[in-house]
């Protein structure tokens, strides 16, 4: 497997987020199926395209959500990231 280096950016109306690994058990201790870690992925946003407005709520660091279906999965430098249309995140996380 070759190995890419290098800083990513995206372009148009997509984002780059960072996947986090979903934890296999929930907070109380039961054992969630394969199926329901599935469903929605969340992390941080890594790059945003060039056709999202800086007014945008989707900046780089917010945390958001989207489903299995509505990304492209890759590796780049040993972390895994997903390329998400703007119109595919589910939710954002914004500060209290």
């Amino acid at each position: 497997m070759t190995t890419m280096t290098g800083k990513l950016r995206t372009t148009g109306k997509k984002v780059l987020v960072r996947v986090l690994k979903e934890a296999e058990k929930t907070e109380g201790g039961l054992f969630r199926p394969d199926k329901a870690r599935k469903e929605l992925h969340y992390g941080p946003i890594a790059a945003v395209g060039d056709e999202i407005s800086p007014e945008d709520i989707l900046q780089e660091g917010r945390m958001v959500i989207w489903p299995d279906y509505a990304s492209h999965a890759f590796e780049w430098d040993g972390v895994k990231y997903a390329a998400v249309h703007r119109d595919d995140v589910q939710g954002v996380l914004l500060e209290n």
